[in-house]
């Protein structure tokens, strides 16, 4: 027994952003930098399509992560005080090997 599928093949449209109001020279820059055949529509697009991009592996490295935020300034805090504290070790054991050895 044979079924025909009778499901039509949706196609779709494409969606457009609003265009951006930039600064003038902005605009000479972005056009002096296009490649032979690109167009300001497929430039922008391609930016577009890189920063999406860029968000959703920050949001998706986050989410790897324990679940909450630490900001640098907090993480390089405790990374110092084991150094110092490590570093005092060190120069403890290294004036007793000293010691002994004298």
């Amino acid at each position: 027994m044979h079924r025909k599928c009778h499901a039509r093949i949706l196609l779709m449209k494409t969606a457009t952003f609003p265009p951006p109001r930039v600064d003038p020279q902005l605009r000479r820059d972005t056009e002096s930098v296009l490649r032979e055949g690109e167009s300001l529509s497929q430039f922008i697009e391609q930016a577009v399509r890189s920063k999406v991009d860029l968000h959703k592996a920050n949001e998706e490295f986050l989410a790897r992560q324990t679940g909450r935020y630490v900001d640098a300034d907090t993480v390089l805090g405790k990374l110092r005080a084991k150094c110092l504290g490590r570093a005092e070790r060190y120069g403890a054991r290294l004036a007793r090997s000293r010691q002994a050895t004298c």
